[in-house]
């Protein structure tokens, strides 16, 4: 169990640690069936918490991982068929996948 300051604090730790550890578990041995890569690929819906999407961005321009907008309907739902798709365009290099449940500052 991991205490933070906050849930800022704890979106960074999650996407951020979640990101390296997958990087890092590849190191040496390539990721899943790719010999020599690490999975880079950080799967994301626009409508995340600010926390998130700024984790995001900082991974791409600090970490060289690849960022990935899923995308929302017309109500902001990331349909699960759009899921899918983005990973299964290339599995192995997917590190992680951040989509939030619920958000309490969206409005119409």
């Amino acid at each position: 169990m991991i205490f933070t300051s906050g849930g800022t604090e704890a979106d960074n730790l999650a996407v951020k640690g979640l990101y390296w550890a997958r990087r890092d578990a590849a190191a040496g041995r390539g990721g899943p069936g790719r010999p020599g890569t690490a999975p880079r690929r950080v799967l994301a819906t626009a409508i995340e918490h600010h926390a998130c999407l700024d984790s995001v961005y900082w991974l791409a321009g600090h970490e060289d991982a690849e960022e990935h907008w899923l995308p929302g309907d017309d109500a902001g739902v990331l349909q699960p068929a759009a899921l899918a798709e983005a990973i299964a365009a290339d599995p192995a290099a997917v590190a992680l996948v951040t989509v939030m449940w619920a958000n309490n500052e969206w409005a119409w």
